[in-house]
């Protein structure tokens, strides 16, 4: 379904959040780049293969997965949202800070 969506709508850059496994199925033409963490989740960046990729880089958590997608550098970040979880996103941002990850 996910391959589907990518193809129909010609996606180039995909920003994925709540990874939970490795794609097994080939996305013929695109690469997928995972952070997946020990918790078994994580964040991934799906770009097409003529789109170049460098400086990748990631933080242990699996929250945030960032690289340099020829001119611009993107970041993924994954963080808890709601008041309920409020404290867990101040930890996110204070203990794992995404900006640890650029280059």
């Amino acid at each position: 379904m996910l391959n589907a969506f990518v193809r129909s709508h010609d996606i180039d850059i995909l920003l994925m959040q709540e990874m939970m496994l490795l794609f097994n199925t080939s996305f013929q033409s695109y690469t997928i780049h995972y952070n997946i963490a020990t918790s078994r989740r994580g964040t991934a960046i799906r770009t097409r293969d003529t789109i170049v990729v460098t400086n990748l880089s990631s933080i242990p958590s699996g929250r945030a997965i960032a690289a340099t997608l020829g001119t611009p550098l993107i970041i993924n970040v994954y963080a808890p949202s709601g008041t309920s979880k409020r404290a867990e996103l101040e930890s996110v941002f204070n203990n794992d800070p995404p900006s640890r990850i650029c280059l």
